[in-house]
């Protein structure tokens, strides 16, 4: 019995189909070793992430809490929108026991003529009077220090911007 061989167009077409499969199967299968490792960048990633954005999220809520126990809000007028200075609460001292409420800590920047002034004190005073001021608590918790219209009471006041009244000593 005599073999014949198959002439070379048919063993090229045949290399060339057994290639295209070849290189097929070779593209479905993935190493481990690379696999393993992609899988480890991704969970070291993901985990860097989660990290930063928890110390992010208890930095912002720890400032948040900082901003509402030491910070008030010494506006211009009876307007949210109006310019205001902020000042530091509840840094007492025995030289400055108004710093403990709001309304003592915004009485200094508008004596001083930081707030509401436009022109320089007159008759040769060194500070500016201060108007009657009402402390109102933002949502956020921060201190707002308005002053007051026409001798109104601070539940108008405050309730007229939509804020609580101060509460806290």
């Amino acid at each position: 019995m005599s073999a014949t061989l198959p002439d070379d167009e048919t063993v090229e077409r045949e290399l060339a189909r057994i290639r295209v499969e070849v290189m097929a199967a070779i593209g479905t299968v993935r190493s481990p070793r690379v696999s393993t490792r992609v899988r480890a960048i991704r969970a070291t990633a993901i985990a860097i992430g989660a990290a930063v954005a928890l110390s992010a999220g208890a930095f912002a809520v720890v400032s948040s809490l900082t901003e509402r126990q030491t910070t008030a809000r010494c506006y211009e007028s009876v307007s949210l929108r109006a310019p205001y200075t902020e000042v530091q609460v509840g840094l007492a001292s025995d030289a400055h026991p108004e710093w403990n409420d709001p309304v003592g800590a915004c009485s200094l920047p508008w004596a001083d003529g930081i707030v509401g002034q436009k022109t320089p004190p007159t008759g040769g005073a060194q500070t500016f009077p201060v108007p009657p001021l009402v402390a109102c608590e933002q949502a956020n918790g921060v201190a707002a220090v308005f002053p007051s219209r026409d001798a109104a009471t601070a539940e108008d006041l405050c309730g007229s911007l939509g804020l609580a009244v101060w509460s806290r000593s």
